[in-house]
Order: C-alpha cells, then sequence, then structure tokens
C-alpha cells in the first residue's frame, strides 16, 4: 500500500473499516469526542439531544493551520454536520456515527471511534397504583404510563394473570375482569433504545363492593393502647360513606364512630373489627382480630 492510498482509506472510520491506515502502522495524530454519556446498560454512547464535541490533537509535526470536520455514519456524511461540534437528534437513533478530521498542513484524514446514538433511559415517574375491580365488571383500562418518564418509550407487561394486556405504544393496560379473573400483581415495562424501567402493581378483584381492612395492627393483633385505623378498599368507583362502628366481639362499641380508634384496655381479651356502611353500596365488616 503506498502513502496516497492509505490516507484516502483514512477516510473510513477505522473501528469499522480496520482502520484509517494498515493497522501495524502508527496513527498520524488522534481524534477524540467529548460529550459522550456513559449508559448503564450499553456503556459508552452518544446520547440524543446531547451536545458532542471532535477534536484532533497529538500531531507529530505541530498542530496544522486549519482543521475540517465530517461527521458520518455506516451510510457515509451525515447532511450539514461539517463541524467538530455535533447533536445527535432522534433520526439518528442507533446509528453509529463518528467523526473525520481533515487537517491541512500535509496531513491526512483520520477518523474518531464509532459511538451508537441512544436515547436517554427511561427513568421511573410516578408509583403505579394498585388496582382493585369488582369482578365481571367489563374490560377496565388502566393508564400507566405516567409511572415513567422518557422519549420514544415502548411497554410491555408480564403477569402470570390472564385477561391483561397493554398498548404497547400508550401503556393503556386492559384488565378482564370477567371469567376466571384472578387477583396478583403485575410487572410493566419502559423500553427505548436507552435502556429498561420496570414497575410492578397489585391487582385485585373481588365480588364484592368495597372491603373493609384495619392498619395499624401488630402482628395481626390489636395491640392496647396502639392507634388503628380503618380504610375502605373500593372495587366499584369510589362511593360515599354513610356511617362506621368499631365493634367488640361483634357488638358496636358505643361512641367508635371514627376511621380511627385507640385500643382501650377494657377490650384486652376481646376480638376487634369495624363495620362500613356505604350509601349505595351497602356495608361490610372487617376481619375479627384479637386485642393483647
Amino acid at each position: 500500500m503506498n502513502q496516497s492510498t492509505r490516507f484516502e482509506a483514512g477516510r473510513f472510520h477505522a473501528g469499522r473499516f480496520s482502520g484509517n491506515i494498515a493497522e501495524t502502522d502508527q496513527a498520524p495524530f488522534s481524534v477524540s469526542i467529548s460529550g459522550l454519556t456513559i449508559n448503564p446498560t450499553h456503556g459508552t454512547t452518544a446520547e440524543i439531544g446531547v451536545h458532542l464535541v471532535a477534536s484532533a490533537h497529538s500531531f507529530p509535526n505541530g498542530a496544522p493551520a486549519t482543521i475540517a470536520w465530517q461527521w458520518r455514519n455506516d451510510e457515509g456524511d451525515i447532511p450539514g454536520a461539517t463541524e467538530a461540534t455535533f447533536v445527535p437528534s432522534a433520526q439518528a437513533d442507533l446509528d453509529n456515527i463518528y467523526p473525520v478530521a481533515f487537517p491541512s498542513d500535509g496531513y491526512p484524514s483520520w477518523a474518531g471511534a464509532a459511538h451508537t446514538v441512544r436515547y436517554a433511559p427511561p427513568t421511573l415517574g410516578a408509583s403505579l397504583d394498585d388496582v382493585n375491580l369488582m369482578a365481571d365488571s367489563g374490560d377496565i383500562e388502566i393508564a400507566i404510563d405516567g409511572g415513567f418518564a422518557g422519549d420514544n418509550l415502548s411497554y410491555s407487561l408480564a403477569s402470570e394473570l390472564s385477561g391483561l394486556q397493554i398498548n404497547a405504544n400508550t401503556g393503556l393496560v386492559t384488565i378482564a375482569t370477567n371469567g376466571d379473573a384472578q387477583s396478583g400483581s403485575a410487572t410493566v415495562s419502559a423500553t427505548n433504545s436507552g435502556g429498561t424501567a420496570t414497575q410492578d402493581f397489585a391487582l385485585a378483584i373481588s365480588d364484592e363492593p368495597f372491603i373493609v381492612k384495619i392498619n395499624g395492627l401488630q402482628n395481626g393483633t390489636a395491640v392496647v393502647g396502639s392507634s388503628l385505623a380503618a380504610e375502605v378498599v373500593w372495587f366499584v368507583p369510589q362511593g360515599e360513606i354513610d356511617r362506621i362502628r368499631w365493634r367488640s366481639n361483634g357488638k358496636v362499641i358505643p361512641g367508635e364512630w371514627d376511621p380511627s380508634y385507640t385500643v382501650d384496655p377494657t377490650m384486652a381479651g376481646t376480638v376487634l373489627s369495624c363495620t362500613v356502611t356505604s350509601v349505595n353500596n351497602g356495608a361490610n365488616t372487617s376481619e375479627a382480630y384479637p386485642v393483647s
């Protein structure tokens, strides 16, 4: 290979075409890129929207008077990308790009290393709410895209439960409540070229419009002096509460009509429960818990 052929080969990318000059020869100077991003999944990348700056240095015979630049991808020159600075656009997603320096003063052209263009990886947004649904209430649509932040996201869902589907473009989850619908959990993933973020949500399906839970228990026991709180978990659109009654051994405790209840010492040895009556969806009573 003669010298002119070597220099012409320098117009191609070293990492993809076996070198600007023969692999056994030393590079005439160095081309580096600042502004690259360390992607947690893919390593060093050129991130969409982040400024890159190419520079040429380590010239053996002194710096040239001028350096022209051309950024390229696997298909050749990127139109208009003729400055040292380059900002990858969304259209360059997953392209391999690299800068080529064209110095004056007799130096050959030389390319920097190629880097894949990627979006910034998705991040988690708001926590996904648990989903409570009434059995045989049809197909229910749940929007979960607020649980993720990022560009150009596609969505997927993993679950052992039947009757769950997700729209890959919008993140809208459809849940079938008819037939053999089950309670359980599901994992939603948001993915782009930069990586994947995942969140879980719990799904509960009930034959009742709502259930009553008691919070503040200690190992399933209502401890004397502790503060308990009745929570209504709706499986239909949230209704209106008419009244709340705390019970000891099934009998109403006089005056205890608030959602919260501090366990009285006189309740020791009994079992506590709470009954909630709704305006339009009937009444339900929590499980009963021993007092100690």
